[in-house]
């Protein structure tokens, strides 16, 4: 690439990440499933030599999941069994810079 404002030889770099995790136990005794999720992550940098400039997306699907869950047992008649998660964060977007020296 061209030299850009204070980027002399820059070199573009770029990752795009899918994590594919399929459906698994929620808790130790298998009394409910996770369901499965894809995870979209992108990353494209400008780098030289010491510094380098970046925008990562993390989530570009927005797919919501949850990461664990807890089973609670009513061992009280007339109340109902639950089971809970753990949400996963959304959608997000950074925009950095690094140094090194």
């Amino acid at each position: 690439m061209p030299d850009f404002l204070v980027f002399k030889d820059p070199m573009l770099t770029s990752t795009i990440r899918n994590q594919y995790v399929g459906e698994r136990p929620g808790d130790p005794e298998n009394n409910f499933d996770l369901d499965s999720y894809h995870k979209l992550d992108v990353r494209v940098g400008l780098s030289t030599d010491n510094a380098e400039l970046y925008f990562r997306a993390d989530n570009l699907l927005d797919d919501h999941y949850d990461l664990y869950g807890y089973y609670y047992s009513a061992m009280i008649p007339g109340r109902s069994d639950a089971s809970i998660g753990g949400p996963a964060r959304g959608r997000s977007f950074v925009v950095g810079a690094a140094y090194h020296f």
